[in-house]
């Protein structure tokens, strides 16, 4: 489980800080800590986790937008992640709140292509059993996306 703190993404954003790019990493709810998103999983069930998740993202965002005394932040945002967190970045970005973000960096995340409104880049969501790797009988998400 990644972790908001963890050393690969406080490199990161050590990295964009050296550029000259504010960031921040958050905590968000992790609903599905010890049941996984395999194939025994109901989807509506995986849907909830990243929309619960989504909505910390979106409340972090909002925190930020208000930080008026912050001239040197952006007056807009990119959501990124890796794993759970590309997916929540992925739900906000193209799904839920697509007008409130600049742009989304998925690091190994899928979306569900059903919930689209909005053209997506991306090309191959995994509908594999996360655990085994071995197709789901029923998959998370229709292929293809486009």
């Amino acid at each position: 489980m990644g972790t908001r703190d963890s050393a690969p993404v406080t490199q990161f954003l050590d990295a964009l800080a050296a550029a000259g790019i504010p960031s921040a990493s958050i905590s968000y709810r992790l609903t599905m800590t010890g049941r996984g998103f395999g194939c025994d999983v109901p989807v509506a069930d995986k849907r909830r986790a990243v929309a619960l998740a989504g909505e910390d993202l979106e409340e972090a965002l909002t925190w930020l937008e208000g930080q008026d005394n912050r001239s040197d932040w952006p007056v807009s945002w990119v959501a990124a992640g890796s794993s759970a967190g590309a997916e929540t970045a992925l739900w906000s970005g193209y799904v839920h709140a697509p007008d409130r973000w600049a742009g989304v960096l998925s690091f190994s995340g899928a979306l569900d292509a059903s919930t689209l409104t909005q053209k997506s880049p991306v090309k191959e969501p995994y509908d594999t059993d996360t655990e085994s790797k071995e197709p789901c009988k029923q998959p998370w998400m229709p292929r293809p996306l486009h």
